[in-house]
């Protein structure tokens, strides 16, 4: 369990760094939550799941 929410809190991060770290213009003002700030966040939560996944796989082939 300790695993799990160790990975969905870094896919947090990742998903948020990458929200902050684009040009795509996002708002963090009260429940007016673009369609923009959507779609980077749905991004950036599948291309760190992609990554961790090939992190977990190329680890796996080490052993």
């Amino acid at each position: 369990m300790k695993k799990t929410t160790t990975t969905l809190a870094s896919l947090a991060i990742a998903a948020s760094a990458a929200a902050h770290s684009t040009a795509i213009p996002h708002t963090h003002s009260g429940w007016e939550i673009n369609w923009q700030t959507v779609f980077t966040g749905v991004a950036a939560l599948l291309v760190s799941g992609v990554a961790l996944a090939a992190y977990r796989n190329a680890k796996r082939r080490q052993k």
